[in-house]
């Protein structure tokens, strides 16, 4: 019995101390979530007239603040398609930027949070966080923490069968 549990504790060591986290960065956007339009069955919503009036009043502002955004984003863009360009042919040929070809939308951009990636990066070589063991022994050395138990921390034998080769 106490064999097997050796075994057992001996492979959950080897896993562990294999355990890495791939970074990600960023997952999502900051935009949130809206529930706005949820419905539910059998639910007549009652509500205080001052939150109410809060969530109107609060609203509105929020939406003349992006209108006013909105409209002075849209008219810089204007300003900028009518901006003269040289067109490397020579320095006194020039053209508007919207006869530029071909033109440039990348709005979505601004939708996808993180860098873009130039290559495809396989997922065992993206980089990797050390491993838990490695982690535990950099606290030891420092004195942080102590071993309940030293020989459980060891580095476990390797067993063979999860390394095996084929010939």
């Amino acid at each position: 019995m106490l064999s097997c549990c050796t075994e057992i504790s001996n492979l959950l060591l080897v896993f562990i101390s294999d355990l890495f986290y791939f970074v990600f960065g960023s997952m999502a956007v900051e935009f949130p979530l809206v529930l706005y339009d949820c419905e539910f069955e059998n639910i007549q919503w009652i509500y205080d007239h001052e939150v109410q009036e809060f969530n109107i009043i609060h609203l509105q502002q929020l939406w003349a603040n992006h209108a006013v955004k909105s409209h002075m984003l849209h008219s810089m863009l204007q300003g900028l398609d009518s901006a003269e360009i040289p067109t490397g042919l020579s320095s006194d040929t020039t053209i508007p930027w919207k006869e530029i070809k071909p033109p440039v939308h990348n709005q979505i951009s601004a939708l996808i949070e993180g860098v873009k990636a130039r290559n495809y990066k396989p997922l065992m070589d993206r980089p990797k966080c050390e491993g838990l063991e490695s982690r535990i022994c950099h606290f030891v050395r420092r004195g942080r923490i102590e071993l309940p138990h030293p020989l459980f921390y060891a580095p476990a034998p390797q067993p063979s069968f999860l390394f095996s080769t084929a010939v």
